[in-house]
């Protein structure tokens, strides 16, 4: 063999292959920055979902704020603070809830007189049936009562009438006007935001999941030695 056939072996010996351990330490190189790119990857995805919870959260906290100020705003009494089981608290809180009166229905009238300790009003038929559950306003005589019963028209209250109801004074028919109320209460019960329509009923439409707080509602003053929310049932 020829010096150029003898120069072009000892070159291609020289150009040998990598070693086991220059290969391992590739391979553990790769490992590591595959490894590292994985968990960035991860970071990034639990990252951005976290955001969009966040997100969400807010979201759904700014729509029941605004449901709140327009339900409270449109509501015929003085909000009061309620517990879980929306019994009214003697407090200005903090509060897990906030129960207030809505008008249901339009104005009616009563029918027919009631005497003094009795607990049955009469009213017209000017408007839907009443429920049990609701509250009956007669504002001329500064009575406010709980329908416990209700037969057609003619509704009992929870507790007896303190004077007597005329709408009739000798020739005379007056009208007295009844406000039929829905007892409104929104309470926080464990992380669920719930909101009860009727104070005799323990059915709840859920407005709100995840609540962190367990006590959101405040009142700048106490209103419980008046308050008209009903108790629990």
């Amino acid at each position: 063999m020829g010096n150029e056939g003898k120069k072009y072996l000892r070159r291609t010996r020289d150009r040998g292959g990598f070693s086991l351990v220059e290969i391992s330490i590739g391979m553990a190189c790769a490992a590591i920055i595959g490894l590292a790119a994985f968990s960035i990857q991860y970071a990034t995805i639990n990252l951005f979902q976290k955001n969009s919870w966040i997100n969400s959260n807010h979201e759904s906290a700014r729509k029941v704020m605004d449901r709140l100020e327009k339900e409270i705003q449109s509501s015929i009494s003085i909000p009061a603070l309620v517990g879980t089981n929306r019994d009214v608290l003697d407090s200005t809180g903090p509060a897990p809830g906030i129960a207030f009166l809505r008008q249901s229905g339009p104005l009616r009238q009563v029918s027919a007189n009631a005497a003094a300790g009795s607990t049955v009003i009469q009213l017209d038929s000017n408007g839907p049936a009443p429920a049990v559950g609701q509250r009956l306003l007669i504002p001329a005589y500064e009575i406010e009562g709980d329908i416990i019963s209700v037969t057609g028209n003619s509704v009992t209250l929870a507790s007896p009438l303190p004077l007597d109801i005329k709408i009739t004074s000798g020739a005379l028919n007056r009208n007295i006007i009844a406000v039929l109320t829905d007892v409104i209460s929104y309470v926080v019960v464990g992380s669920q935001l719930r909101e009860y329509q009727n104070a005799a009923s323990n059915n709840f439409n859920l407005i709100a999941q995840n609540m962190t707080e367990p006590n959101p509602f405040g009142l700048p003053f106490n209103v419980a030695p008046n308050a008209t929310p009903a108790p629990s049932p």
